[in-house]
């Protein structure tokens, strides 16, 4: 079975919506764990009056955030896969037949991923990203090959037994308001082998009144931008710096958030929460001196060009 795990705070524009692509699953052996994370809105009220389905549970929680409201999910969870699903986005009817066919044949993986469509809630205009290799293609991935391409919380489907037990990597972080999705889905992907369907099955609604993303203070995003780093490097060294893509990623994914820093002079912020540790392996000391020394903020700029240039070399699927 597996346990469809969707966060809930005042989605009440969305949530039948969202609800009804669940339940319109072409597979059946699913249950839904709906955490109601201190709503104010009668987005649980139009669920219990649109839905009759015993397999449908509600919990009910204080106002503790999106990460805390997931992990209720994981603790509640009965199926032997959990799979993410946020209050605005969508399924598509075979995704999680899909799923189960590849963890049927692929059992050396315990994390599937899904490729998804972007879509404007409002227009319906959708785009999609999917590497050449791997359109319409599974495949067993190398996931920091490029993250931004594979990761999306509500197009990945985990093993229930690599969530359990407890553990600091395999949940997520209360109180992270931002990347709290990409911190789990790095420090897990360090974990276990991950089997990629290059078929968009999973459908992300952006331009969304309420998404936590669009209220956010740029001050935020900086310390959860840092959090996001120090703690994914944290644990490449608890698994032993395996993956040495890992490395070259988080390299070209730090300089390219660096990037849009410069140009609103917010480096230096970044740069003081950012462990001595990541700053050592990840910068030379004469790049450290240009981000933090605003005259040669041009000169940070074009070094950073130049390093993805560096990147593309790898032929990995670029941001």
């Amino acid at each position: 079975m597996i346990s469809v795990v969707i966060p809930l705070y005042n989605k009440a524009h969305t949530i039948v919506n969202t609800l009804t692509t669940v339940m319109n699953q072409t597979y059946k052996d699913f249950e839904v764990i709906i955490v109601n994370d201190g709503s104010t809105d009668n987005g649980v009220d139009l669920i219990k009056s649109n839905f009759n389905d015993s397999r449908i549970r509600i919990i009910n929680q204080k106002n503790s955030g999106v990460s805390a409201a997931r992990n209720c999910g994981i603790e509640e969870a009965k199926g032997n896969w959990i799979a993410f699903l946020d209050a605005d986005d969508e399924w598509l009817p075979e995704y999680l037949s899909h799923i189960n066919r590849a963890s049927n044949r692929n059992s050396e993986c315990s994390i599937f991923i899904t490729a998804r469509y972007y879509q404007n809630y409002n227009t319906k205009c959708k785009t999609t990203n999917i590497p050449q290799k791997y359109i319409n293609k599974g495949a067993i991935i190398n996931f920091f090959e490029n993250p931004h391409v594979y990761a999306h919380i509500s197009a990945t489907v985990i093993r229930k037994s690599l969530l359990f037990p407890k553990e600091n990597w395999n949940r997520f972080i209360v109180n992270q308001k931002s990347n709290e999705d990409f911190t789990f889905l790095f420090r897990i992907a360090l974990h276990s082998k991950i089997f990629y369907i290059g078929i968009p099955l999973s459908i992300y609604n952006g331009g969304i009144t309420q998404q936590v993303t669009s209220t956010l203070q740029k001050k935020q995003i900086i310390k959860d931008g840092a959090l996001f780093r120090n703690k994914v490097w944290e644990e490449w060294y608890n698994t032993q710096k395996i993956n040495r893509t890992c490395k070259i990623f988080m390299k070209y994914e730090t300089r390219h958030f660096i990037l849009s820093l410069l140009k609103d002079r917010e480096c230096l912020t970044f740069l003081n929460l950012l462990t001595p540790q990541y700053k050592l392996d990840i910068f030379n000391k004469g790049e450290i001196f240009l981000y933090t020394h605003c005259k040669y903020k041009k000169i940070a700029i074009y070094y950073i060009y130049f390093t993805k240039l560096i990147w593309r070399l790898h032929n990995y699927p670029r941001i």
